[in-house]
């Protein structure tokens, strides 16, 4: 933060809406490391939580951006106290939780009412607000490289509103330095210095460090065996289940190895209906019924238990936004392997625990699980060093975010001034 804003409290609003399942965890790691960071500075955090009820206008709205940003992303419908309680090992002190009516004078009332200097992330445009920056957020270009998955209005409404968003929002937030270098691929008219790569920082909740869960509890729930990986994604097309699953099967033919895949996440992928009974079917024809045990969607306390005491995460994703996904942040916060694929954003991670494999070759996904498998030592959690480990992620991503939050502040400014 400059020397202007050294000594004024800095009113941070966050936007806790507009994102699918998967930005709930986005929006964990951006007010963990906000907050980490309100320890040492002037900065109060409001997390602004749209009301469940809503009006049959907003709803309309709602399914424009679904259509928007694709079928398979849901918006998040998240009371105040599902976010205390999905927030609540995160430091407390100047972090408060509103409510608001989604609407954008309502909005807007709340800004003004509690005087926020800034609000993000923003997946949207800046007329929901007004007289304060806000900071944009580009997720991917999933739509420029995999087309196939998109149909044509869909592909139309991205890049239009990608085109907006980047003309109009002072600053740009992105998960990794692949999209930044999209966006300067895709549109090179946009000014480098407003776009704002956050740092591969997996920060694990404390929570996970001592659940109050037993394995044992959920070993016995999900007749969970003993010897397993773990894929943790929506069951969609991209995903590339049906890498690891031939994996498992070299596995056993060529390495005479016995173990198991347990899958977590969404059943269904509305741009394909069909896509999970097909996986079914080569699942089947892979004669690996036994060995495949496909649990679904699960609280995200039991996912990471059962994560906790697999041999490792396997991420055979063939596009991401950010490096990994989910699962490989929740893995690397808690120290535990993962074997991903080498696609360009995943090779942006840098960490002992992560292993690649050539994307969509199941024979060397197997060869790099038997060498694990070979090699592997029983998960030990070391709660003094991924304690650390927290303190330092936040840290980085928290200086990362409050350096776009300082550009998007004193460009407003700017812009206000020579208005005037």
């Amino acid at each position: 933060m400059n020397q202007k804003n050294e000594f004024k409290k800095l009113k941070i609003g966050i936007l806790y809406s507009f994102f699918w399942g998967g930005g709930s965890e986005l929006m964990r790691l951006i007010i963990t490391a906000l907050s980490f960071k309100s320890k040492t500075l002037p900065i109060e955090i409001y997390v602004l939580i749209p009301n469940n009820s809503i009006s049959i206008k907003q709803k309309i709205k709602n399914l424009i951006k679904k259509i928007l940003f694709n079928s398979q992303q849901t918006e998040v419908s998240i009371s105040k106290k599902q976010a205390l309680d999905y927030l609540n090992n995160i430091n407390q002190n100047n972090l408060y939780f509103i409510n608001y009516d989604q609407n954008k004078i309502n909005l807007n009332n709340i800004i003004q009412q509690h005087k926020i200097d800034i609000i993000l992330p923003f997946i949207g445009i800046s007329q929901q607000i007004s007289k304060i920056p806000w900071i944009g957020y580009i997720f991917d270009f999933q739509h420029k490289y995999l087309q196939n998955l998109f149909n044509e209005q869909e592909i139309k409404n991205r890049n239009e509103y990608f085109s907006d968003v980047l003309k109009k929002a002072p600053a740009i937030i992105v998960n990794s330095k692949s999209v930044k270098n999209d966006i300067l691929k895709f549109y090179p008219y946009i000014d480098n210095k407003k776009l704002f790569s956050l740092p591969f920082s997996p920060i694990a909740n404390p929570s996970w460090l001592n659940s109050q869960i037993r394995f044992s509890t959920i070993k016995n729930k999900y007749n969970i065996p003993d010897s397993f990986f773990m894929v943790s994604n929506q069951f969609w097309v991209h995903k590339s289940h049906i890498t690891a699953f031939k994996a498992l099967e070299t596995l056993e033919k060529k390495y005479n190895i016995d173990t198991n895949i347990i899958c977590t996440g969404v059943m269904s992928d509305n741009r394909n209906p069909k896509y999970f009974e097909t996986l079914k079917e080569k699942i089947n024809q892979l004669s690996l019924e036994n060995k495949i045990m496909i649990i679904g969607h699960i609280s995200k306390e039991e996912q990471i238990e059962i994560m906790k005491n697999s041999i490792a995460v396997i991420q055979p994703t063939l596009f991401e936004g950010g490096p990994g996904g989910g699962s490989v942040y929740d893995a690397v916060s808690l120290g535990i392997p993962a074997i991903i694929s080498d696609i360009r954003v995943n090779k942006e991670i840098n960490n002992q625990e992560v292993i690649f494999f050539k994307v969509q070759d199941h024979n060397d996904l197997a060869k790099k699980m038997f060498i694990l498998i070979k090699n592997k030592k029983p998960n030990k959690f070391d709660y003094q060093y991924l304690t650390n480990k927290i303190n330092e992620n936040s840290e980085n991503l928290g200086c990362s975010l409050l350096s776009a939050i300082n550009f998007a502040i004193n460009h407003h400014e700017q812009n206000k001034n020579s208005v005037i």
